[in-house]
């Protein structure tokens, strides 16, 4: 059965930047490729507006705590959770 909205269509990178290579050339495509990277670094480790912050926990204990509240939805994703089942 088909599902509403615009059809899917298949996305595999390699592809896609033969594509660009191939539209703009490999120079141009790199330029981007860098200036795009150096916006997204900016922007992801700007102090004064964090974009994520990593807490660890450690121990089986604090792993299953963690876990039942991604599942139940309770878990900001604003916050990269770095788990370890190591006390």
């Amino acid at each position: 059965m088909p599902k509403p909205g615009p059809r899917a269509t298949f996305f595999f990178a390699p592809a896609q930047v033969a594509k660009r290579s191939g539209e703009w050339g490999n120079a141009v495509l790199m330029q981007r490729i860098i200036a795009d990277w150096k916006s997204f670094i900016d922007r992801v480790t700007n102090p004064h507006a964090p974009w994520l912050s990593v807490e660890a926990h450690n121990g089986p204990a604090a792993v299953s705590n963690i876990y039942s509240q991604v599942l139940s939805g309770n878990v900001d994703p604003k916050v990269g959770l770095m788990l370890s089942l190591k006390s």
